[in-house]
């Protein structure tokens, strides 16, 4: 069997146990699946879409429900998903940037 084979099947047995809630112990012993080859490419395979190949850069779509100015004194708030960052002037904007990263990344 191929290196891509095999990745398309442990795809497809990963797809079908999401759904079924179960745990990954029970499920494995059900379906007579060794559990540390389950973690294994549970792990990789989680690893592989959070990460863009080749150096590509994934971009973050954002929507806006209105913009809105902020005075010198005033705070920005901004949402990603369930997560409210409040941005003051003069923010650090390579921290924003990572941290805005890191939410994108724990939600694929």
């Amino acid at each position: 069997m191929s290196r891509t084979e095999l990745r398309e099947e442990w795809e497809g047995r990963l797809a079908e146990f999401e759904p079924s809630g179960q745990t990954a112990t029970a499920w494995c012993a059900e379906q007579g699946i060794n559990i540390h080859r389950f973690r294994y490419w549970s792990s990789k395979l989680r690893e592989n879409r959070r990460k863009p190949s080749n150096g590509e850069v994934r971009w973050l779509s954002v929507e806006m429900e209105s913009v809105i100015k902020p005075s010198s004194n005033e705070a920005l708030t901004v949402q990603v998903g369930q997560a409210r960052i409040e941005v003051s002037e003069g923010f650090n904007a390579k921290l924003f940037i990572q941290v805005v990263q890191a939410l994108a990344n724990a939600h694929p």
